[in-house]
């Protein structure tokens, strides 16, 4: 890893370029790109255009608390490293930071020697964990494939969730999204689906099993839901999938007698 993306939340711009200006001069393994935002929307929408791997961010903002920025993004992100810069009489806003997922916080005013000390503590980690993701590149993807196969075939009747089989494989959201889609060639919810109606498909065809409880056997909560799936995958609702079926081998069989 060349560089590690850095965003930096505070509502005074004077403390991002002072921040920034720190980053610069840290003599660590990689080198740092860094953002600044001063206002939680702004810094929300970084987060998804960027994807950073390191977020510094204030607690104590006019435009609302960092606290909220740290919740959101960890719903999301559980890899990304998160530091909170805080005063000396912040430290309750500290421990209930560290309850929603902080890896670490600053004290105001910032120090080079801190920032230093934390950072590299925290980039190791993050060389580490991108050393590890490019070893598993050298390693058949195949295997990878039939691992996320099995576990598809194990739980169809459960909404399968990407960050489950990432976890599964060892590997994290958005690394194992990226690899996924290089080696599918479509998206993982995508995949899943055609998964599912290959075995809606046959299911179908067999007219004693009824629609809706093969809705619930793939995992859909509403029979709808999987009939406009079904329709969109196959071009027919189930039930006209299954007259059309039905009628076919009625056919083929009326033929194979003559």
């Amino acid at each position: 890893m060349n560089k590690a993306r850095v965003l930096v939340v505070d509502d005074e711009e004077l403390i991002c370029k002072n921040i920034v200006s720190k980053i610069s001069r840290l003599n660590h393994k990689c080198d740092y790109e860094v953002y600044t935002v001063t206002c939680l929307v702004s810094a929300l929408e970084q987060y998804e255009r960027l994807r950073p791997e390191i977020i510094i961010t204030d607690i104590c903002m006019p435009n609302g608390s960092g606290l909220t920025l740290v919740e959101k993004i960890r719903k999301k992100d559980k890899d990304v490293i998160i530091l909170i810069l805080s005063g000396y009489n912040d430290f309750s806003y500290v421990r209930k930071a560290f309850i929603l997922g902080v890896d670490d916080y600053l004290l105001k005013p910032l120090s080079l020697q801190e920032l230093d000390e934390k950072l590299s503590s925290k980039i190791e980690k993050i060389i580490s964990k991108y050393l590890l993701e490019e070893q598993v590149k050298t390693k058949d993807n195949r295997t990878m494939m039939q691992i996320v196969n099995q576990y598809i075939v194990e739980n169809l009747s459960h909404v399968i969730q990407m960050k489950d089989v990432a976890d599964k494989v060892n590997l994290s959201y958005h690394y194992f999204s990226k690899m996924f889609k290089d080696n599918a060639g479509m998206s993982f919810s995508k995949y899943v689906l055609e998964r599912k109606m290959l075995v809606a498909k046959e299911l179908v065809q067999d007219h004693t099993v009824r629609v809706n409880e093969i809705a619930y056997k793939l995992g859909f909560k509403e029979s709808n839901h999987f009939s406009r799936a079904f329709k969109k995958a196959n071009g027919l609702y189930p039930t006209a999938y299954r007259e059309l079926y039905v009628n076919k081998k009625q056919e083929n069989n009326i033929a194979n007698k003559i």
